[in-house]
């Protein structure tokens, strides 16, 4: 995935940043944009993705029914790990967020929100978005 399409009362266009907090980072700066179209502050989106992580930590029976990996990935994060986050330090491989994750938190939490992902295709000199 290169990126997404957050739809709210708008439609946001994120980025993949290709950090270890990139998905969840792009995701929180899409629902809480400013009126001067800048991202959160980064101590601000790191409140976020705490948050995020810490009802992800609270409600892991749910998040049992995700695919193997994903669960794997959830089975990692605990309250050492959300306070190494919370020290806006990022995450290692095998603790990202995967759509996965992000799309049963955003059902357990209830944010009305729509997602849509893309990725560029680069054919012959052109650059193909497909949704």
């Amino acid at each position: 995935m290169h990126g997404l399409y957050l739809i709210t009362a708008s439609v946001n266009f994120l980025e993949n940043q290709k950090k270890g907090l990139c998905l969840i980072s792009a995701f929180i700066q899409g629902l809480y944009p400013n009126s001067k179209d800048q991202h959160l502050t980064e101590s601000l989106l790191t409140e976020e993705i705490v948050s995020a992580m810490s009802f992800v930590i609270a409600n892991k029976k749910p998040f049992s029914d995700l695919d193997t990996i994903s669960e794997e990935i959830v089975s990692t994060w605990n309250e050492q790990l959300i306070q190494h986050v919370s020290n806006k330090n990022g995450l290692h491989p095998g603790e990202f967020w995967n759509i996965e994750i992000l799309e049963k938190y955003i059902s357990l939490a209830s944010i009305p929100v729509d997602l849509y992902y893309y990725v560029e295709v680069f054919v012959i000199d052109t650059i193909c978005t497909i949704f």
